[in-house]
């Protein structure tokens, strides 16, 4: 009985763990997808955050991960 449980407890653990660094890797490409876009669209960083921002406040939504970084 103790192995079936120590089983699922592991199992939950790694499946907690995998779901962490994807939401790790999301958040970094994500960093890096605004940049990538707006050079893509050939205006500003900022200009691109600033419009997501503005479409965000007017459909009352934010990102999941949304940071500055320190120069």
């Amino acid at each position: 009985m103790a192995t079936i449980i120590e089983k699922i407890l592991s199992d939950a653990a790694a499946q907690k763990e995998t779901a962490l660094a994807q939401a790790r890797s999301d958040a970094e490409q994500s960093a890096r997808g605004i940049t990538e876009a707006a050079e893509k669209l050939f205006i500003s960083q900022p200009s691109l955050s600033a419009a997501i921002s503005n479409l965000e406040n007017e459909m009352g939504v934010r990102r999941l991960c949304a940071q500055t970084k320190a120069l």
